[in-house]
């Protein structure tokens, strides 16, 4: 029996990497880690050119981000890579690919993974160009989210996968403040008025416009970062109250970090997490057989 493949993999010149830090990650770590990456490619003799964005630009933007192609956020980058023309070099894109795996050091929290855009040429974007799709439907997202996660480790050592993505995002992590409404009433304090101390402390507010050559530009007030930057800052803001005294924000609410909201896909009205993959060095029928 010889394995076989529907739709051979063609030798693309371009390869495009998209990497992934945890949500929450500064622009600042972002960009060292894909220095790392970008060292990684230039390594590479085959290589013609080398791009990175970090973040959405117009290299990743529009319906390219939609399909998985390149960053939505300041934690996440793509780096593109045109190689010498085929003729020119004596390896293979995808061997080429699998080099540049190798160099590239374990990185604490980091994901990255090669857009498999062969796939894309030949009609693939549904799933981001990825040859292996796994779809998972269901209601509960928490329960999805977890399968997604224990299939993602079942499959990583199916010998010829590589680059294995979940398509749920990770919520961003946001502050919440939930105010304790019969404390704040019993030292003179409205829950608006507690509201709007946290929001212009944290946002800041417009004191006044600056204008100059006929454009003006707002002068924002708020706490100076080194103020607002940990949790344990936002607690501690203090808040007028009509009693004369000064209220710590941690004295009539509680504040935690918990995680905001994710984007859901849907197919046929029902809610849908897929997993992908791409494949190397052996017969897609085989690598499927081997997850099933």
């Amino acid at each position: 029996f010889l394995g076989f493949e529907f739709m051979p993999k063609g030798d693309m010149p371009m390869m495009l990497m998209n990497a992934k830090m945890p949500v929450g990650t500064s622009l600042e770590e972002t960009d060292r880690v894909i220095k790392v990456i970008e060292d990684s490619f230039m390594n590479i003799p085959e290589k013609k050119f080398i791009l990175a964005s970090i973040g959405p630009s117009e290299m990743g933007g529009g319906m390219g981000a939609s399909q998985g192609l390149g960053a939505t956020d300041v934690n996440e980058a793509m780096v593109i890579a045109r190689l010498v023309d085929k003729e020119d070099r004596k390896k293979s894109s995808t061997v080429i690919m699998d080099e540049i795996r190798m160099q590239i050091p374990k990185l604490n929290n980091a994901t990255f993974e090669f857009m498999d855009l062969s796939g894309m040429m030949t009609g693939g974007m549904g799933s981001g160009g990825a040859p292996v799709a796994i779809k998972l439907f269901g209601k509960d997202l928490d329960t999805m989210k977890a399968f997604a996660k224990e299939i993602s480790e079942r499959i990583k050592d199916v010998d010829g996968l590589r680059d294995i993505n979940i398509s749920m995002k990770e919520g961003k992590p946001e502050l919440h403040v939930l105010v304790d409404r019969k404390k704040a009433a019993q030292l003179g304090l409205a829950v608006g008025q507690i509201a709007n101390t946290v929001r212009v402390a944290t946002l800041g507010t417009v004191a006044t416009r600056y204008r100059k050559a006929g454009e003006e530009t707002d002068v924002r007030v708020r706490f100076q970062e080194t103020d607002r930057n940990t949790i344990e800052n936002i607690k501690n803001i203090t808040i007028a109250s009509p009693l004369k005294t000064q209220v710590l924000l941690n004295q009539v609410a509680d504040i935690t970090y918990e995680e905001g909201p994710i984007q859901i896909a849907r197919e046929n009205r029902m809610r849908k997490i897929t997993i992908t993959a791409n494949t190397t060095g052996k017969a897609i029928d085989k690598i499927v057989n081997d997850i099933k």
